[in-house]
C-alpha cells in the first residue's frame, strides 16, 4: 500500500489496487500508535450505519460528493465536500449516501491504549475502563476534546517546521507538497490524493497553493 520506510508511510487513494475496502466501503489507510486514518468510498445507497463511540471521537472530512449525516434517531443533515464533521465521545453519528454519485471521505479515530508503566493517570488523561485481569487501566491517549483536525494552505516554499505541528497523518487535498525528514534526510513529494504518515516531518509547499488536511492527537 504505497511507500514504506521504518518511520514513514505513503499511500495514494487514487490507486484502488492499493486499497482493501470492507463491506461498508471503508479502507484503512494506516494506523499509528495514536490513531487510525480511514478512506471511505460510499457508492449510491451505501452507508456506515449510525452508531456511537463510548470513549473516542470520530472526525470525518468529506472529499467529494455529499451524504446524509444522522445526529439522532430521525434527525439528519445533508453535508457536502469540504465539510469537517466531528462526533464527540458518545455522540450519535453515521454516514449514508442517498445520491446518485459516489461520495469519498477521510475518517480519523484516536485509539485507546494501555497506560505505560509509571505514567500519571491524572490531569490530561481520561480513564476509560480496566479490563478484568489486566494490571493497568486503559486510557485514551488524548485529552477530552483535544484530538484535532485542521486545514492549512501552503504557498511554494512556505514551510511548516517539524516542531510546528505534531500530526498523525497529513492528506494532500490539492497542489503538491514535500515532506522532509531531517534524521534520514529523506524528501518525499505528495500530490492530490496522497496520504503521508510520519512525525516529526517538515511540510513544504512545492507548487501553486497547496491545501493539506492535518490529523493529530494532542497529549
Amino acid at each position: 500500500m504505497g511507500l514504506v520506510t521504518p518511520g514513514f508511510h505513503l499511500v495514494d487513494v487514487r490507486n484502488d489496487e492499493a486499497l482493501s475496502y470492507n463491506s461498508t466501503g471503508v479502507a484503512k489507510l494506516y494506523g499509528t500508535p495514536d490513531a487510525v486514518l480511514w478512506y471511505a468510498r460510499l457508492l449510491p445507497g451505501m452507508e456506515i450505519p449510525a452508531h456511537t463511540h463510548g470513549d473516542v471521537e470520530d472526525d470525518a472530512l468529506i472529499l467529494s460528493g455529499s451524504l446524509s449525516y444522522p445526529v439522532s434517531p430521525g434527525q439528519e443533515y445533508t453535508v457536502g465536500a469540504g465539510r469537517w464533521l466531528v462526533a464527540r465521545p458518545g455522540e450519535f453519528h453515521g454516514y449514508l449516501n442517498r445520491t446518485s454519485r459516489a461520495t469519498t471521505m477521510l475518517l480519523f479515530t484516536p485509539v485507546v491504549t494501555p497506560v505505560p508503566p509509571g505514567r500519571s493517570t491524572s490531569r490530561i488523561y481520561t480513564r476509560v475502563h480496566q479490563p478484568m485481569g489486566e494490571p493497568r487501566p486503559r486510557l485514551t491517549l488524548y485529552e477530552t476534546d483535544t484530538s484535532r483536525g485542521e486545514l492549512i494552505g501552503l504557498r511554494p516554499g512556505e514551510r511548516v517546521p517539524a516542531n510546528g505541528v505534531r500530526f498523525a497523518a497529513a492528506f494532500c487535498l490539492d497542489g503538491r507538497i514535500m515532506c522532509l525528514m531531517k534524521n534520514d534526510k529523506l524528501a518525499i513529494e505528495a500530490s492530490e490524493g496522497v496520504c503521508l504518515v510520519h512525525t516529526p516531518c517538515e511540510l513544504v509547499g512545492a507548487s501553486g497553493m497547496s491545501t493539506v488536511a492535518l490529523f493529530s492527537t494532542l497529549f
